[in-house]
């Protein structure tokens, strides 16, 4: 399913907020979380989300150059674990410090990015007030035709793989649920100005209650050179199925048989 593109004005955003991109927001304490983290947390059902153990779902990926990717993913709703076995036999695992992957196919060089990608972009509407993460609340902007709350989602050096990765993150005002974001990515070495360059966005779709917890069941990615905004072209579309939580098992997190560190 096609989505509509990004409203122009909100690539205006992203080049407007260039110019403060080295602003420090200010810390939030648990007690005071921007509006937008408020609203999204209340209507995601952040605390009914979290009182389950996991979380697991299938993914299928149609990302521009590469091969489709079919996996199913099993996490932690904190985070903390993460197992994707893929279809074509790689199992890659976050065991809370390190990243293993096992494949009879050989070495998996998109093991340790599809670990943490999939990962975050389906659980961000819980990880907005994660340990290590800053907000500096933005003016309220259309994205999608939808007015939406804004606000700019950083991170504390040292946090994760890319810590110099932002988002701008966009909350429907009328739901409070979290419709896309755009965000930069650094994975792999690439530098902060280059990436800033060439900006994606990610549009949350088909949003279905599962035990009452909204869920995006379609994701589209987009991608755009600051220099030429019209030039805004669809590079991935995800299809999430049987979404479903349940309580951990002994073996739902042990490292695989053969597995190696990534």
């Amino acid at each position: 399913m096609r989505m509509k593109k990004t409203n122009t004005a909100v690539m205006a955003l992203f080049l407007c907020l260039n110019a403060c991109l080295n602003d420090t927001p200010g810390e939030n304490g648990p007690d005071n979380r921007p509006a937008l983290v408020r609203s999204t947390e209340t209507a995601h059902r952040k605390t009914e989300f979290l009182r389950h153990e996991n979380v697991s779902f299938d993914l299928e990926l149609n990302w521009r150059g590469r091969a489709p990717l079919r996996a199913g993913i099993l996490q932690r709703t904190d985070g903390t674990r993460i197992r994707i076995r893929k279809e074509n036999g790689s199992d890659i695992l976050f065991d809370g410090s390190d990243g293993w992957s096992a494949s009879a196919m050989g070495q998996d060089p998109d093991a340790r990015f599809d670990l943490f990608a999939w990962h975050y972009f389906f659980c961000l509407p819980w990880k907005l007030s994660d340990p290590g993460v800053r907000w500096q609340p933005l003016p309220d902007r259309v994205f999608e035709n939808l007015p939406c709350t804004s606000g700019r989602l950083t991170f504390t050096p040292g946090t994760g793989d890319a810590p110099d990765d932002w988002f701008l993150v966009f909350s429907d005002k009328k739901e409070g649920l979290l419709r896309g974001a755009i965000y930069v990515v650094t994975f792999g070495g690439k530098k902060i100005a280059a990436a800033e360059k060439e900006p994606r966005s990610i549009l949350y779709g088909d949003f279905r209650p599962v035990e009452g917890i909204s869920i995006a069941h379609t994701w589209t990615f987009y991608s755009w050179h600051t220099d030429s905004l019209d030039n805004k072209r669809e590079i991935g579309t995800a299809v999430i199925r049987n979404v479903r939580f349940s309580d951990e098992q002994p073996e739902s997190f042990e490292v695989p048989a053969g597995a190696q560190k990534i």
